[in-house]
């Protein structure tokens, strides 16, 4: 087998539904010729149960089911719930991560090539983490404050924001992220205390799944490699010029945080997609969006 594609998800009609047009966005526009299959985490509070009666779809499908331990749920919520993935038992050459709220739009064998030996790969992550700043704050001086309290050199501030521009270290976007089975299992043995830190040191805010991840990184000394825009496209607002082609390309669309599709609401069901398809006007849309809509579009129907 040459692909793990782990996705996290809540064991709600939502992530459902999105796992669903995910799954068969890939069976139509990824890679023919390699073997894969989805793993997929679930974190709630709750206990495990089968999920098969719920997701009838997803039975004789290549598709494995693993639960987050509720006491780590408890803990760590949906933030932990996506770090797990990096604990799971992994088979497969390559472990690939993905969000429930994407769509493959081609496929990503070349970001295999991208891979040198030793890496980890994604797309960085569209802008800081630290929306919190105040006067005379800057983004460098937290992320050396989250090194420093961390036990860890200053950081090189050698990534760029994929979306907004400005510096940082490795510090990913995890909705796309590959690298060699083995680095994974690494990343896996040391991602919750690094999870631990984020929360010591800056309390439980948002992203600390990926700035745990960007710790651990360089707690292993791994070095990390950036991927083009278009394995971890936005559909939000227009790309940055250095970017801007990239939509022609996108092999994966991340529909998050846009102003003319909710995840949550018009995702929600094939009903509610359908309706999206039927209200929203095409001709208007273009780049990003109008891939995004065709894509879309072509999954429903196939479905």
């Amino acid at each position: 087998m040459d692909l793990e594609l782990h996705v996290p998800i809540s064991p709600t009609e939502g992530f459902f539904n999105r796992l669903r047009y995910l799954f068969r966005s890939w069976q139509i526009y990824g890679d023919r010729g390699l073997g894969y299959r989805f793993v997929v985490t679930v974190g709630a509070d709750q206990e495990p149960e089968d999920l098969l009666d719920r997701v009838p779809w997803a039975r004789g499908e290549p598709i494995v089911w693993r639960w987050f331990p509720r006491h780590l749920f408890r803990r760590h919520s949906w933030w932990g719930t996506i770090n797990d993935r990096f604990r799971a038992d992994i088979v497969a050459d390559y472990f690939v991560t993905l969000d429930a709220d994407m769509l493959f739009a081609g496929p990503i064998a070349q970001a295999l090539e991208l891979l040198p030996n030793g890496r980890i790969a994604g797309v960085p992550a569209y802008e800081t983490p630290f929306r919190d700043l105040g006067p005379g704050e800057t983004s460098a001086g937290r992320w050396q404050h989250l090194f420093a309290a961390a036990g860890l050199r200053s950081p090189a501030f050698t990534f760029v924001h994929s979306a907004a521009g400005g510096l940082s270290p490795a510090y990913f976007n995890n909705a796309f992220l590959i690298m060699r089975r083995d680095i994974a299992h690494r990343l896996g043995a040391q991602i919750f205390d690094e999870m631990d830190n984020c929360d010591r040191i800056l309390g439980h805010m948002p992203f600390r799944d990926q700035l745990a991840l960007t710790l651990a990184i360089c707690r292993i000394g791994l070095k990390a490699a950036a991927l083009p825009l278009r394995f971890n496209h936005f559909i939000g607002e227009p790309a940055p010029s250095e970017f801007r082609e990239e939509w022609r390309e996108a092999r994966l669309l991340h529909y998050t945080n846009n102003n003319i599709f909710n995840s949550e609401r018009d995702a929600h069901s094939p009903a509610s997609i359908a309706a999206w398809l039927r209200e929203i006007d095409a001709n208007r849309l273009d780049g990003i969006r109008s891939r995004f809509y065709e894509t879309l579009k072509n999954v429903h129907e196939a479905l």
